[in-house]
């Protein structure tokens, strides 16, 4: 049988379930999948940068803001693909504010979170980004979110993350 969500974790479950009894009210198909997809938080910031980078916008808001897209907003700052980026206080779950420098082709999350050691990095590379030298994939370590020519260097292996070139 067709599944919407081919890995549904018990998380997932729980809080659809809750989407269902809430108040006693129907949900349509659509509430309910855009509901689900608002899930991932790292997907839509960056899917947010992107769409604002396509539009040559020179900035843009990420909310709800979290540390590991701080993690990776401080990677792609430090290999130049965005400006300055400040976290704002809103009293909720905050907000990063991203300077936008029109260097980012494409990026996006590696759905699932693949487990990768350090000489499995390159077939990684070859199959997300489009040349060897050009563009970085993100990985979490056990040292902490970083680039995967930092893990090289490191010689640590982590899940991937996300890609951007």
């Amino acid at each position: 049988m067709w599944s919407l969500w081919p890995d549904s974790s018990s998380l997932r479950h729980q809080s659809l379930q809750a989407m269902l009894q809430r108040s006693g009210e129907v949900l349509g198909f659509q509430e309910i999948l855009v509901a689900v997809l608002r899930m991932d938080t790292l997907s839509n910031a960056l899917s947010t940068i992107l769409n604002n980078e396509i539009r040559h916008k020179h900035d843009c808001i990420i909310a709800p803001a979290s540390r590991l897209i701080g993690d990776v907003l401080r990677i792609l700052q430090m290999n130049g693909y965005i400006g300055k980026f400040e976290f704002i206080d809103d009293g909720r779950a905050g907000k990063f504010d991203v300077q936008l420098l029109g260097r980012i082709n494409k990026c996006g999350t590696i759905r699932p979170r693949y487990s990768s050691q350090i000489d499995e990095l390159e077939e990684w590379e070859e199959r997300f980004l489009p040349s060897k030298d050009l563009g970085v994939l993100i990985v979490s370590t056990p040292e902490g979110v970083i680039s995967h020519r930092e893990a090289r260097e490191r010689r640590v292996g982590g899940r991937l993350l996300a890609y951007v070139y």
